[in-house]
């Protein structure tokens, strides 16, 4: 699979609740070994909503420093939303649904 082919979805649950779109994932670089590249990047959480939108800009809390005005600026955009890749139910052409907040334990 491509980053490509998640950037962009809409994000819904299995009640069909709207979750956001995908702007970007958080992943960590431990899957198998792929050439001299290293290993694999797996993908941990999806990164949605508008406020994933503005960390993917650069402009979460933890990323900027700079003048007051900018960093203030950056707090408002707040923590981006995560969804736990463990939570993806389906992958479908023109979304990704999840499981919702009561099936998260199935």
């Amino acid at each position: 699979m491509r980053l490509s082919d998640l950037l962009g979805k809409r994000v819904v649950d299995d009640d069909g609740r709207h979750r956001g779109e995908v702007h970007d994932v958080a992943a960590t670089q431990d899957g198998p070994v792929v050439g001299v590249f290293g290993a694999a990047l797996q993908v941990d959480a999806l990164v949605v909503g508008m406020r994933g939108a503005w960390a993917r800009l650069g402009f979460s809390p933890a990323h900027v420093s700079g003048p007051a005005i900018v960093r203030r600026l950056s707090q408002l955009g707040g923590t981006p939303d995560e969804i736990p890749w463990d939570q993806v139910v389906r992958i479908e052409p023109d979304r990704i649904v999840v499981r919702s907040e009561g099936n998260r334990n199935k």
